[in-house]
């Protein structure tokens, strides 16, 4: 700027002397006025660079600020040196025209400087690579480039280009590799995630740099160049895919190692060997130790031993530890049960059974196989207290054994058609009823399901027991004369009989015993009427 000042000066004097020395030159004193004029109101648009525009505060030069501006000067220029020659030809008219002409044009380039466009004088236009206020922030990075190479400077700093980061654009986003422009991850991060997800395998809690526990800790398999590849023993790595490769049924499936099944707190119950990945396997993907092991197909299942089943190898029902013999004692085989899941595609197990042979079902108990209820060892003959029918025995009314027909107590016997045949004995009881538990008549004492006989009885009748000069007092026979009379056996008949009678309320303390008639009295040894 001082340059274009020194040189505006120096002009002016040099016109000034021209002017001097041509005093009583009109054309020369005309042409000097002129040019000193046009340098005094031009100089400016050389030496100040014109940031004028109709569209933002941060003024950049545009050809209609320059033009309309320069126009201006130059309409005030000339009518100012046109005033001057006519103030030297001493036109007065002409002066007026010129001067107003000369001042409308400057105010007009006043008016449209200061008014029309929007100037922000305070506002710095920094050179490319600073922003700020005053131009005092830098974009400049240490390696010598702007924003880094990786972005432009803005006027609010580095816009980085995509995957870039940092105030001058000098590291990458998640996870990417700076030294590799940030195209890859950083050691231990997915690409497929764009370098915010481990690798498979590695523990986000190492930044992704160390396996989980579940993998071989060997560097030559596991290490933070090679990634997470081989598990350890008793743990394996199910596909991600549920239809095809190593997907195991009874586990999650998914790319991580996996612990294998335990049951009892043991890897497959401690009677089993876990397909994990260091098992022998021709097919397999690598060799640990000399021994080529699975890789990705490894089922992570259990191979059982003999008599162990299921997903954890429980236990065979009946198996004795020793003789597979026992399993399902001898009469069946081990099945695998599972209910079904409609919220996933798993299955869940619920435990091992025995599908019992032909005649033979599974225990309440040992789950194991036995015969067929009813059926007696070797499930060809109904057992005591069952009947046969259409090849299958079923229980005798009252239940199966003794229970059947009352026999425990001599009540009856069951018949093949499933009826009971009862007894009747004035000794050792009388039964009746479909199940025999029922006394025959009033001469018999109920007591449970036993029909004991009254003292001395012998048939049916009023007086067949007691030794024939009583009457027994049963329960069956109290409700008969609470709503029967019968002239052959009622309470009317008991009360005029009797040696001392009673009121009905009062003979329910005497059942079982025997009411003797008038001159009769009870011989306290037998029980009956002497």
């Amino acid at each position: 700027m001082i340059q274009f000042i020194v040189v505006w000066f120096v002009f002016l004097t040099i016109f000034a002397i021209f002017h001097y020395h041509a005093v009583n030159n009109n054309k020369g004193i005309l042409t000097i006025e002129t040019l000193a004029i046009w340098m005094v109101i031009i100089a400016p648009t050389f030496s100040e660079t014109n940031t004028l525009t109709f569209f933002q505060n941060v003024f950049q030069p545009n050809i209609v600020s320059i033009s309309i501006s320069f126009v201006c000067l130059v309409v005030a220029g000339i009518s100012l040196g046109l005033f001057f020659q006519s103030s030297f030809e001493n036109n007065t008219t002409s002066q007026y025209i010129f001067v107003t002409t000369s001042s409308i044009a400057i105010i007009f380039y006043v008016l449209f400087v200061l008014l029309l466009v929007p100037v922000n004088i305070d506002q710095c236009s920094c050179l490319y690579g600073y922003y700020g206020e005053t131009c005092e922030k830098s974009c400049w990075a240490d390696n010598g480039a702007i924003c880094s190479g990786h972005g432009t400077c803005q006027i609010n700093g580095c816009q980085c280009d995509s995957f870039f980061q940092g105030q001058t654009c000098n590291s990458c986003i998640n996870q990417y590799n700076y030294d590799t422009n940030c195209t890859a991850c950083n050691q231990g991060y997915s690409l497929l995630y764009q370098c915010t997800t481990c690798t498979t395998g590695r523990d986000p809690s190492t930044a992704c740099q160390e396996c989980f526990d579940g993998y071989l800790e060997d560097i030559n398999y596991n290490s933070p160049v090679l990634g997470c590849t081989v598990c350890k023993e008793n743990y394996f790595r199910p596909s991600p895919d549920p239809l095809i490769g190593s997907y195991n049924a009874f586990l999650e499936f998914g790319t991580i190692c996996t612990e294998c099944p335990k049951e009892n707190d043991n890897i497959c119950n401690g009677h089993g060997q876990c397909q994990h990945f260091l098992l022998e396997n021709p097919d397999g993907d690598f060799e640990y130790e000399g021994v080529t092991v699975l890789g990705q197909q490894a089922s992570g299942a259990c191979a059982c031993d003999e008599g162990y089943y299921g997903p954890t190898c429980i236990k065979a029902l009946g198996f004795d530890g020793e003789n597979t013999e026992s399993i399902c004692a001898g009469h069946g085989y081990i099945t695998t049960n599972y209910r079904r899941n409609f919220e996933d595609i798993f299955d869940t197990f619920i435990g091992i059974s025995c599908v019992c042979d032909e005649g033979w079902i599974p225990n309440v108990g040992e789950n194991a196989c036995s015969c067929k209820a009813g059926f007696d060892t070797p499930c060809t003959e109904c057992a005591f207290g069952y009947y046969l029918f259409n090849g299958s025995c079923f229980l005798c009314p009252g239940g199966a054994f003794t229970s059947a027909c009352n026999m425990k107590n001599a009540g009856g016997v069951c018949n093949n058609d499933g009826t009971c045949t009862c007894k009747v004995s004035y000794v050792s009881g009388g039964y009746t009823g479909h199940d025999c538990t029922s006394c025959v008549n009033h001469n018999f004492i109920q007591v449970g399901d036993k029909c004991v006989p009254c003292p001395g009885a012998f048939s049916s009748g009023f007086s067949d027991s007691c030794g024939g000069h009583g009457v027994c007092i049963t329960q069956s026979r109290l409700d008969m004369w609470a709503t029967t009379d019968l002239a052959s056996d009622s309470f009317s008949l008991y009360f005029s009989l009797a040696a001392e009678p009673k009121m009905e309320s009062e003979l329910a303390a005497f059942v079982g015993k025997c009411e003797c008639f008038d001159g009769f009295s009870l011989n306290a040894a037998t029980g009956i009427c002497v």
